[in-house]
């Protein structure tokens, strides 16, 4: 159902109240594959799961975040979901992105893009507080977790942010998370985002 080397259970989500997790939930091989049968009546009685979350070892499932989580559309007689295979070509453009930060709401429109060589993401308004929703980068893109990902630190600060892309019914969407430590004072502010390739 999926393939995998660094991450273990893969839970299917959301369930109903009646379901049985333990039986939406497993681990993967060695080979970062996994599988699994159920009938079209339990999937149902499950509460119609449309999420493979996937896990880091060690991580539990019921109070961690997921690493990575992967819509699915049930198909008959089988259901393939594939980790990663996002292309960065696919994934260069222009994106409408709302993002929340100390509990206040912004949307912005920021372009994924090269820029003198190194993979950025510019913001379509010049204002100095658009470039800390998405951090502008140079970003690391890696197809199989289809994750950008920036990192820089000084002695008095950090900073750091995470882009991870799904291709879901014909669009592209991305959720991200660029925070800053102000290592001095001690400090940490994590702001988050929601995007639509819009062009």
């Amino acid at each position: 159902m999926a393939r995998s080397r660094n991450m273990k259970a893969m839970p299917c989500a959301p369930l109903s109240e009646n379901a049985v997790k333990e039986n939406w939930s497993g681990k993967l091989g060695d080979g970062g594959g996994g599988s699994t049968k159920f009938t079209l009546l339990g999937y149902i009685q499950a509460g119609l799961p449309k999420e493979l979350q996937l896990f880091k070892p060690g991580d539990d499932p019921e109070s961690d975040e997921p690493e990575l989580t992967l819509d699915f559309k049930l198909s008959a007689p089988v259901t393939e979901v594939k980790l990663g295979g996002l292309p960065l070509e696919e994934l260069l453009g222009t994106y409408s992105a709302t993002f929340t930060f100390e509990g206040e709401t912004d949307t912005y429109n920021f372009t994924f893009m090269y820029y003198e060589g190194q993979l950025v993401f510019k913001p379509e308004s010049d204002g100095f507080g658009s470039a800390f929703l998405l951090l502008p980068g140079p970003y690391e893109y890696d197809p199989a977790t289809a994750t950008a990902t920036y990192e820089a630190e000084t002695e008095y600060w950090s900073l750091s942010a995470h882009v991870r892309f799904i291709y879901e019914e014909g669009t592209v969407r991305f959720s991200s998370d660029s925070t800053l430590e102000d290592i001095e004072e001690g400090r940490t502010v994590t702001t988050y985002g929601e995007g639509t390739k819009i062009d």
